[in-house]
Order: C-alpha cells, then structure tokens, then sequence
C-alpha cells in the first residue's frame, strides 16, 4: 500500500484496503490532480473547481472517453431561522415540515426558534473514466499527471504519458491583468447554489455569509466593509448589488 494510495483514499474518501478503483468520476480525478504537498485547503479547491470545470468541458465535447451513471445522493441540510414561525407560509412553500425543532423556554411556555431541513436527495449523473482514458487526454492537451495520478496510471499497469518537449516560445512581458471576484469567487458560488436551493440573489448571499471563512474564498467584512462579503484574495468587498448583476449568469451555470 503506497503512501500515494492512503492520501488519495483520505481525499476522495474510498477504502484503501481495496487498492485503486479501476475508474474515477471527474470530479475525484480534478481533486487528485490538483493535489500537491503544502497547498492550503482554499486554493486546492478553488483549483480543483477549475479543473472540473474543464474536464466537463471536454466530457461534454466527447474529447475524453467515459461512461455515464446516475446516482442517488443526499443534499446538504440547511438550518433557518424561524421567521415568522411553524405554519407561516415561508415553511410550507419551502417544504420544512417533519424538520428538525430548535427551541427554548420563553413566558413560560417554548418558542420555536430555528430548524433544519429534513433530508433531501437528488439524482446526478456521474462521469466515470479510465486511466487510458484519462492518460490519453493529458497527453493530447501536454499535461502531466500529478503524483497521485501518476501512482493511479501504474497500479493500472499503464505507463504515465511522455510528453513532448519543444523549446519554449519567446514571451513577450506584459502586465497580468488583476483579477477580479469573478474570477476568484465564481467556482465556489456555483458549488454553493449546486448544493442548495436559493430563489433569489439575496438569499444565496445570506448563505456565502454564513460560510465565510478559511473554507470558503470570503471574510465577513469589517469596519468600514461589515455588512458586505470580503473577497480574501484580492482584498476587496463583494456587495449583493453587484452579485445580482451576474447572477443569471450564476444560475445558468449552477444548472449545468
């Protein structure tokens, strides 16, 4: 048992014991791929969001061999605020009754104070692929395998790919351009609008707000920013006016 096939097994959450599956979906694949020693949880995942985001691209242009499977999976549970309470309209319309209670004691008597949603399951097609499969399509795009993939390729008995080397181009020196909330946020906002159910932009904000933190590209803001989403990596606050001016572009790609 390689020390490769422990990490992957702790990442993609599969029993090591049974060695490597024969096949991966591409969203485990993007994760191992992204993979390496000392990167910080936040750019794995926006890294492994990109990649993703690519191989879905090339599944859906027939550039990668697979096969497809529709699985069963539970959503994630949300807990709300009671308001205005049990039996107002907000609760039958969002399907919360047989949730799970909070309360506390209150003149006497128990006031309902928030619950969580009862468990929810939705059908998602997953994209299975091969290590040939995937080793063609890294050699066709010039990409080398990480070494977790690498370690995958070999206990499948397949070489790892040879890339070709040509010299390098001269480049000419531009300015990078800097990037912006969109870039750095959208990935993970999707994830997020994938995993739940928000009708409006305001609601979903709420929801990025609540997730701030280490795991999660945003800071509640502070000072002169509270109130507003605080984009870690460029340094700036994200309002809900300018998510609303992007978000048809987020729901449509939230349902793909």
């Amino acid at each position: 048992m390689t020390l490769e096939l422990i990490e992957a097994a702790r990442l993609l959450g599969f029993d090591p014991a049974t060695g490597w599956p024969g096949t991966f979906a591409h969203d485990g694949l993007a994760k191992l791929q992204s993979w390496h020693k000392g990167v910080e949880r936040k750019d794995w995942n926006l890294e492994a969001a990109n990649w993703r985001k690519l191989m879905e691209l090339a599944l859906a242009s027939g550039a990668m061999a697979h096969t497809t499977k529709t699985e069963r999976i539970q959503a994630p549970q949300v807990r709300r605020i009671v308001n205005p309470g049990l039996g107002s309209h907000d609760w039958n319309e969002r399907g919360f009754a047989g949730a799970q209670v909070e309360s506390r004691s209150f003149l006497g008597g128990t006031l309902v104070t928030g619950y969580t949603q009862p468990a929810r399951y939705n059908d998602v097609t997953r994209h299975h692929i091969t290590a040939p499969a995937y080793a063609a399509w890294l050699t066709a795009q010039s990409i080398e395998p990480s070494p977790h993939i690498t370690a995958w390729f070999k206990a499948q008995g397949l070489a790892c790919p040879a890339l070709a080397v040509t010299p390098a181009a001269p480049v000419a020196r531009t300015k990078a351009k800097p990037r912006t909330w969109w870039d750095v946020s959208s990935a993970y906002i999707v994830e997020v609008m994938q995993a739940g159910q928000y009708a409006t932009c305001k609601e979903l904000y709420r929801a990025l707000e609540e997730k701030a933190g280490p795991n999660a590209p945003f800071e509640k803001g502070t000072g002169s920013n509270r109130g507003s989403l605080f984009v870690r990596e460029i340094g700036k606050p994200l309002s809900v006016k300018t998510m609303q001016n992007r978000w048809q572009e987020l729901q449509e790609l939230a349902r793909k």
